[in-house]
């Protein structure tokens, strides 16, 4: 990624931990407050260049309902259809269909350039659409929208309004990985997608990438991630409880893995102010770094201010 900043192509944006937070449970402050925040700040970052502005994860992609059908610009095409349709639009409500991705034979300490997306053949189902519908991506009109939650815009402008996209017409898929093999779903080709994928990353291996083409990647913990599969099913599970071990993120199914993966973390130095009653809390500088044991970001400091009153 940081090649890719360096080309122009992308930037990396700090966001680093609370230094007051001592809740292990993401679900707290973490996920509610820092998720929902670092939206906002995004979008505001954004809006003086930007004219859409999607909020997503890495392992989602906006293609075709039928991926045979994918070309280079077949998102921006969708999004461009879509707003020809409804030109009130402040923003777009997308579902998210869960395709089952099998990982790459693990090959140690395999160069960059030896790497390529056939992998993504095997991934030859996903869920159908339903008349159950779950909003969760949004993108927006960054001049029409003022504030984003998480899974749906927060305040349109006076005269425009959120869409929601039907699942049969767009929809992102989730490219998540797991070991169980998927006999229901809706079966699809990759083909196009790997063909049109490894074409662009040779190409990126030659330029933006071409200084680390030669780097050696880290294996993955295929042997955890059986594990975390069952985990994760549990908490699915609880979506449907009307009680609640206050565990429904996937985020603590990673607590009991131990790895000695090397990752990047953000640290950062805060300021700390009150103010009739109010709690101020400002980042002044932030970094790059190692991070901690098991792939755990390091707890940033306050360094000026009267912190007694932090809660």
């Amino acid at each position: 990624m940081q090649e890719y900043e360096r080309a122009g192509l992308v930037i990396l944006r700090h966001w680093p931990k609370w230094p007051i937070l001592s809740d292990k449970n993401p679900n707290g402050l973490v996920l509610s407050r820092g998720i929902e925040e670092s939206h906002v700040n995004c979008l505001f970052f954004a809006k003086p260049w930007a004219e859409m502005v999607a909020f997503t994860d890495l392992d989602d992609i906006l293609i075709p309902t039928q991926p045979l059908k994918v070309y280079s610009t077949a998102n921006i095409d969708i999004l461009q259809n879509l707003a020809n349709e409804h030109p009130q639009a402040g923003s777009f409500l997308f579902e998210h269909r869960d395709v089952r991705m099998v990982l790459p034979k693990d090959e140690p300490m395999s160069q960059l350039d030896n790497f390529n997306f056939n992998f993504l053949i095997n991934a030859n189902k996903k869920k159908k659409c339903t008349v159950w519908r779950m909003k969760t991506r949004v993108i927006v009109n960054a001049s029409r929208v003022d504030t984003i939650n998480m899974h749906e815009s927060g305040i349109n402008r006076l005269g425009y309004v959120q869409v929601r996209i039907p699942c049969h017409r767009a929809h992102f898929y989730h490219m998540r990985h797991s070991f169980r093999e998927q006999t229901t779903g809706q079966s699809i080709d990759m083909n196009n997608l790997v063909r049109l994928l490894n074409r662009n990353f040779q190409k990126r291996l030659k330029t933006t990438l071409r200084f680390i083409a030669k780097q050696r990647m880290n294996s993955s913990l295929t042997e955890t991630l059986d594990d975390f599969d069952k985990c994760v099913i549990e908490i699915n599970k609880e979506h449907f409880k009307l009680k609640v071990s206050r565990c429904m993120t996937p985020h603590v199914c990673y607590l009991k893995l131990k790895s000695e993966v090397k990752c990047v973390a953000s640290v950062g130095n805060y300021e700390f102010a009150y103010a009739s009653g109010d709690f101020i809390l400002r980042l002044m500088s932030a970094r790059f770094t190692d991070s901690d044991q098991n792939c755990d970001a390091p707890i940033s400091k306050i360094v000026k201010g009267n912190y007694f009153y932090a809660p």
